[in-house]
């Protein structure tokens, strides 16, 4: 596999919506597995405005070149953020094969979520099917418990051997584009439906900055 230069990097975040390379190698990262960030102190998340230039992968690359040397697995990750189209993160993280130490390096970590790469088993029954993968939410494990949903499960460590699996609460699926409620925004706006990831989302998020201190 080729290895991408930091304008074709660029570019397929632009027309992509992101992409995780071998930060050494620069090439595409393969396989299956979860790509779970670093968080070291001062914190190695980029924000920036798209579109994304070589310049900006660069610059990234070269200042956090001492951390991805620690982790023989460190990959350059970018997205596209989804709540606000008009920027994209940049990030170091690393490629982890199983729920279990997914779910536990990313709680260490302090992340939002994890991504799982396409065709990645996200539970006992379950892969992810999207052609580009997805995020796995990592705080919301819980919600659910009393549940009547048959195909719950408790969370990243209850399948035997330790691979863990993730709960329909943490992954992309069908549940997840279901009509939750309506918000009006304070009354500003007409009525609008807010999907059950919309609130996943947002309750992760509200832990993953109580765990930050923010």
């Amino acid at each position: 596999m080729s290895s991408l230069s930091n304008a074709e990097f660029a570019d397929s975040i632009n027309t992509g919506g992101g992409a995780s390379i071998n930060f050494a190698t620069r090439e595409p990262v393969e396989g299956k597995g979860f790509m779970v960030g670093q968080m070291p102190p001062g914190g190695v998340e980029d924000v920036r405005p798209l579109p994304a230039k070589a310049e900006d992968i660069a610059d990234f690359a070269e200042k956090n070149s001492t951390l991805a040397e620690s982790h023989p697995t460190a990959a350059h990750g970018a997205w596209v953020d989804s709540t606000d189209p008009s920027k994209f993160t940049q990030d170091v993280s690393v490629q982890v094969p199983t729920p279990a130490e997914t779910s536990k390096m990313g709680v260490e970590q302090k992340q939002i979520a994890a991504y799982a790469l396409p065709g990645t088993r996200v539970s006992k029954n379950r892969r992810m099917r999207r052609a580009w993968g997805g995020d796995v939410l990592l705080h919301t494990a819980d919600l659910g418990a009393t549940d009547v949903d048959p195909q719950y499960r408790p969370g990243a460590q209850d399948i035997p051997g330790g691979k863990g699996s993730f709960t329909k609460n943490q992954y992309a699926n069908r549940d997840w584009d279901k009509t939750a409620g309506t918000t009006t925004n304070g009354g500003t706006t007409k009525p609008q439906k807010v999907k059950y990831e919309d609130i996943l989302r947002k309750i992760n998020e509200a832990r993953a900055m109580r765990l930050r201190g923010e």
